[in-house]
């Protein structure tokens, strides 16, 4: 360790550059009047650092990212992979990208979601110019969906509510006014927008000796040895020692506006401070029995709202929908259509009891109106089935998971059910393909199935749109439902697998104190054969459960050799906003079917 730390200094005449730098700041010279700030250990002219800074970055854009890599040994890859793994982006996202220079987290934004518009923009047009160059290069992203704005983020060219997840790693310390680039962000996201930034702090005590003799001492040799350029990276250092600490930059962020500010240490005091927009909007939409009724939740404007339909009665004891019920999730808040319904066997562990209660309840497959797919809570490609390979790999038996879009199973308690007006307005691929609507002549429109597919979705035996059994469990007001379907049996690698899909829904019943899932934990038991996975969130993301996003639900695929004697279990560690940790139970689920399976598409017209 000693030879360690030797190999960190360098000679005395080095270290006397940054004491000079720090005593000089303050004998400098300012003209009277003139509102000053730091750049690095410097005062400067406010108006002077925005050059200066233009300047540093358009010195060392060419080296930028081999920079990086250099001076943190490669770790900031994984900082920024971890920072945008768990963002939580809405289908269709815009966001804004703001000091995004290179490219590098505009890029890990369109492999973690492909739907995304992402908006870059820098001060430098020369880290502009580099990224675009390197988008050219990835193969792996679609560049169209990328823009590039050279812009101020005091003073950002975009209108108000505009987008949905503005992002910024490593650049706000280098503004100005941090506090002007926090108020913009505010007012360019829309309500329920998300903030989310990454940047250098304070170390821990017990490692700053180490990190400042390398960042003051290392880091302007490297710079100079690979960008021919110590100055910049001398200041880009001493940037990171004036920038306010986790604490005080929370403070900051309140103090514009948002609420619900939380950050996240990482190694060597990099943190991420991720935030939603204080105004957040329910009341998406309005029911009526005879009026409007307007809906206003928090400290929000009120809202624009359009009369949508009718309101129908609904309790646990109402009859099965029909098919063409047009309804709002009662959790998920999305406008949905039944397609078919199933009866099905209802697991049920309640708190604080070790035994389990069985019913039986209605569930449905719905379609799911896609101008709601953007803010629902959850990925849009949950529901998967079999279907026959292309002709060259069927003669192995092999066949082709198939996703659809905008798909889901719900309970019969998800369902509020409504008659539209003024046009059913329902947008899906398939909707068209299935049903028909027609106006009953009092303004409402009734929507039912065409009488050519009747038969097929009603008589839905064997089918792999229906789930065999639903288990659910609640821990601490953390209530988490499974939902199991046999897909079929399918020839992987030569043998014979049977595929299982599994849908988790976590809901917070407390929605109120808010909660973050950190970790999963899922065991998988088949006949002597024990698999366990174990990772960070749930599919990419880290799902905040609290007021404005209750619950969040994912869906996955299992194969298993045998028809019998597969079980699963596992938990989810959950984070309070105090930081206290604790577990959440997934409950035991079984894997059981002797069933052939129907393994038809998704039937329409043309297809039946």
């Amino acid at each position: 360790m000693k030879r360690a730390t030797h190999l960190l200094l360098v000679p005395r005449r080095l270290q006397n550059l940054r004491f000079l730098s720090e005593k000089a700041a303050g004998n400098l010279a300012m003209e009277p009047g003139k509102k000053t700030t730091h750049f690095g250990f410097t005062d400067v002219d406010e108006e002077e650092k925005e050059k200066k800074v233009h300047h540093v970055f358009a010195n060392v854009a060419k080296k930028y990212d081999l920079m990086n890599d250099a001076m943190s040994m490669g770790v900031h890859r994984l900082w920024k992979d971890y920072y945008v793994g768990g963002l939580q982006i809405p289908y269709n996202a815009k966001i804004l990208d703001m000091a995004g220079g290179t490219g590098d987290i505009a890029f890990r934004l369109l492999r973690h979601s492909p739907t995304a518009k992402v908006t870059v923009s820098d001060i430098n047009q020369p880290m502009l110019d580099v990224g675009k160059q390197r988008a050219e290069k990835e193969r792996d992203i679609n560049a169209s969906r990328l823009e590039w704005v050279c812009a101020n983020a005091e003073q950002m060219p975009f209108e108000s509510n505009t987008y949905d997840l503005f992002t910024m790693s490593f650049g706000i310390r280098n503004c100005t006014h941090p506090q002007k680039v926090i108020a913009e962000a505010f007012r360019i996201l829309k309500p329920g927008g998300q903030l989310a930034i990454l940047e250098f702090s304070q170390v821990n005590a017990a490692l700053k000796p180490i990190y400042d003799a390398y960042s003051f001492n290392v880091i302007p040799v490297l710079g100079e040895i690979l960008a021919s350029d110590r100055q910049s990276y001398q200041y880009l250092v001493e940037s990171i020692r004036k920038f306010p600490n986790q604490d005080e930059f929370a403070r900051i962020i309140r103090e514009e506006g948002f609420e619900r500010v939380t950050y996240e240490n990482m190694t060597f005091g990099s943190h991420i401070q991720m935030k939603l927009r204080n105004v957040i909007q329910h009341g998406l939409r309005s029911f009526s029995t005879g009026k409007v009724a307007f809906s206003r939740f928090r400290s929000a404007t009120t809202p624009t709202l359009k009369e949508i339909g009718l309101l129908l009665p609904s309790t646990n004891t109402t009859p099965t929908f029909e098919a063409g019920q047009i309804f709002i999730h009662r959790t998920f808040a999305y406008k949905g259509v039944v397609v078919c319904s199933f009866p099905c066997r209802l697991h049920e562990k309640r708190s604080q009891q070790n035994e389990k209660h069985l019913t039986t309840r209605d569930f449905y497959q719905v379609l799911i109106h896609r101008h709601d797919w953007s803010h629902m809570g959850f990925p849009v490609d949950i529901t998967s089935y079999l279907v026959d390979a292309p002709m060259e790999n069927k003669r192995h038996g092999q066949k082709m998971l198939t996703l659809i879009n905008g798909m889901d199973c719900v309970s019969h308690e998800d369902i509020i059910p409504f008659t539209p007006s003024g046009g059913v307005n329902f947008d899906h691929d398939l909707f068209d393909h299935i049903f028909n609507a027609a106006h009953d002549g009092t303004g409402l429109y009734n929507v039912a199935m065409k009488p050519e597919l009747v038969e097929r979705y009603t008589n839905p035996e064997r089918s792999w749109l229906a789930p065999r059994d639903v288990y659910r469990e609640r821990t601490e007001n953390i209530e988490v439902t499974v939902m199991t379907f046999y897909l079929g049996a399918n020839m992987v690698g030569g043998q014979q697998q049977h595929m299982w899909r599994y849908v988790i829904r976590i809901e917070n019943k407390k929605p109120e104190n808010g909660v973050i899932l950190r970790e999963r934990t899922l065991k998988v038991y088949s006949l002597n054969n024990m698999n366990q996975m174990h990772g960070h969130g749930v599919v990419g993301k880290q799902p905040e459960l609290n007021a404005a996003t209750p619950a969040f639900q994912f869906s996955s695929t299992l194969e298993l050799k045998h028809t019998k004697g597969g079980h699963m279990w596992g938990r989810f560690k959950m984070e309070r906003e105090n930081g206290v940790l604790f577990d959440v139970h997934i409950p035991t689920i079984v894997f059981e079917s002797t069933e052939e399976i129907n393994e038809t598409p998704i039937a329409t017209p043309d297809a039946a």
